[in-house]
C-alpha cells in the first residue's frame, strides 16, 4: 500500500478509466480498476482500497448494488465510496447520499474539482485510521510520529498505563460498557495533563485498553501520582 493511499475506479467507461487513473496515479495513488461491479467486490476484498470512486451504470450489476454488498460484508463495510454517474436527477444524488456515499459527482466533471473532493476524502479516511474511534486520542501512525519527534528532544518522560481487568470486565458487561470505560479514562487523562502537565504533552491510546502520555520529566511524577508531593 503506498503512503497516500489505495482508490478503486469501477467505471465502464475505457478512456475516463484511463484519465483517472493517470491523474491519480501521479497524485501518488495506488489506483486498481475494473469495468465490472462483481469485480470491483473482488478487488475490494483482496486489495482493500480506501475509496471506491464508483459508476452508477455497469454492464453486470449496478452501483447501488456493489455498495449494498459492500456494506453487507464485515471486510469491506468501512471502505468509503464515491458514486459518480451520467444522471442529473435530485432524487439519484439523495438516494446516493442517504445510502451512506461520502460524494456524488456528476458527469462530465471538472478534473480539478474532483481531485480535490477525493483528496480532502483521504486526507479524512487517514486522519481516522489515525485516530481511536472510541476515545477519539491519537492512535497508530499519530503516536508513531510522536515517538520520532521525542527522540529528538531532551528532559522528557514516557508513560504507559493499562487499565487492570478490562478484558474480564468486558467479557461480564459487553462491549457497549467497555467502551464507556474507555472514554471515562481517556477523558480523566486528559484533564489530568490539562490540570497538571504542560501544553506540549501528548495523550495517545496505543491499544485496547493501553495509552500512553508524553510530557516533560519534571511532570512526570505530578501526572502520576496526582495529590502527591
Amino acid at each position: 500500500m503506498t503512503e497516500a493511499g489505495q482508490i478503486l475506479i469501477v467505471d465502464d467507461d475505457v478512456d475516463l478509466v484511463e484519465m483517472l487513473d493517470t491523474l491519480f496515479q501521479d497524485l501518488g495513488y495506488e489506483v486498481s480498476t475494473t469495468c465490472y461491479g462483481e469485480e470491483a467486490l473482488v478487488l475490494c476484498e483482496e486489495r482493500m482500497p480506501e475509496l471506491v470512486i464508483l459508476d452508477i451504470y455497469l454492464p453486470d450489476i449496478d452501483g447501488y448494488e456493489v455498495y449494498h454488498r459492500l456494506r453487507d460484508n464485515p471486510l469491506t463495510r468501512h471502505i468509503a465510496v464515491i458514486f459518480l454517474t451520467v444522471k442529473t436527477s435530485k432524487d439519484e444524488k439523495l438516494m446516493g447520499l442517504k445510502l451512506g456515499a461520502l460524494d456524488y459527482i456528476t458527469k462530465p466533471f471538472d478534473n480539478e474539482e474532483l481531485q480535490l473532493r477525493v483528496q480532502n476524502i483521504m486526507r479524512e479516511i487517514q486522519h481516522k485510521r489515525s485516530t481511536d474511534g472510541v476515545t477519539g486520542l491519537p492512535s497508530g501512525r499519530l503516536i508513531e510520529d510522536q515517538f520520532r519527534l521525542l527522540l529528538r528532544r531532551e528532559n522528557w518522560a514516557l508513560m504507559y498505563m493499562g487499565i487492570s481487568g478490562f478484558g474480564p470486565f468486558k467479557e461480564a458487561y459487553g462491549l457497549g460498557s467497555a467502551k464507556t470505560v474507555l472514554r471515562i479514562t481517556a477523558n480523566a487523562l486528559l484533564e489530568a495533563v490539562g490540570e497538571l502537565g504542560t501544553e506540549d504533552d501528548f495523550v495517545g491510546h496505543a491499544g485496547e485498553d493501553d495509552f500512553v502520555i508524553i510530557t516533560v520529566e519534571n511532570y512526570k511524577y505530578s501526572l502520576a501520582f496526582p495529590g502527591r508531593n
